[in-house]
């Protein structure tokens, strides 16, 4: 587009230089004539420009929405489907900032499967995925909407629970 527009400055700079030397009415309608093509070449090039451009901004957005469907699968554990160490770090982060700012109560519950490592020697890895996934789904089905399940790896798990009590969180 640069390119364009400066060929059809160049255009301009010429005509305007050829027609102050210019005394037969055909020798104006030439320079008309020209610049009625470049002037032609120069919409053509702003079209397929818009074209390209739209057509560049919707790869854009496409990437913007796969880097943020990337960056919430990258905050989930793969097996339990709820957040990882990573999503707990930063949620709790913001949960405590903003538990101070209102001045209001935060628990933060852990929870580690006793004899976790018997269920997958006796039975196989498989169904202790199984544990995994039916314990983190009776712990979100047990929360509220604002609180935090986090797989902490292996099988321990945590809860941020804002605007609770000690004394709701033991409930």
């Amino acid at each position: 587009y640069i390119d364009t527009n400066n060929r059809y400055t160049d255009s301009l700079n010429r005509a305007q230089a050829t027609l102050g030397s210019i005394a037969k009415p055909d020798q104006v309608w030439g320079i008309v004539k020209l610049l009625m093509a470049e002037n032609e070449k120069i919409r053509t090039d702003a079209r397929d420009l818009k074209t390209r451009l739209e057509a560049s901004q919707a790869h854009i957005d496409q990437l913007k929405e796969n880097l943020s469907q990337a960056e919430q699968v990258s905050l989930l554990d793969p097996l339990t489907n709820v957040g990882n160490r990573r999503r707990l770090e930063s949620e709790l982060a913001r949960m405590v900032v903003a538990a101070h700012a209102s001045e209001s109560p935060l628990c933060l519950v852990l929870a580690d499967l006793d004899n976790f490592k018997r269920i997958n020697d006796k039975f196989g890895r498989p169904i202790g995925d199984e544990v995994l996934k039916l314990f983190s789904s009776a712990l979100v089905q047990n929360v509220k909407g604002r609180d935090a399940v986090a797989r902490l790896g292996g099988e321990e798990f945590a809860v941020v629970l804002p605007d609770t009590t000690m004394g709701n969180a033991y409930h």
